[in-house]
């Protein structure tokens, strides 16, 4: 409404990016890869006793080839 002199925020603009597949790469790949493309992950282990210092990724949320927005979280699932 520009004859109250109120300006409108300017909402913050992200990028689409392609989902990877991250499933078989060891922890500090898939972390790598997806920070490289802007996205963020959480971990979900199978074993929360797991002293396995570089887990596999067993399966990824989104899967493969989904369009996401940039910050994203993509939930990663390790042995």
């Amino acid at each position: 409404m520009p004859y109250l002199d109120v300006i409108k925020k300017q909402e913050k603009q992200t990028n689409s990016v392609v989902m990877p597949n991250v499933i078989g790469m060891d922890l500090k790949e898939a972390k790598k890869t997806l920070n490289s493309i802007g996205l963020q992950y959480e971990i979900h282990s199978n074993n929360e006793e797991s002293s396995i210092e570089n887990p596999v990724i067993l399966d990824q949320l989104p899967k493969q080839g989904i369009t996401v927005q940039e910050e994203t979280k993509v939930i990663l699932y390790t042995e």
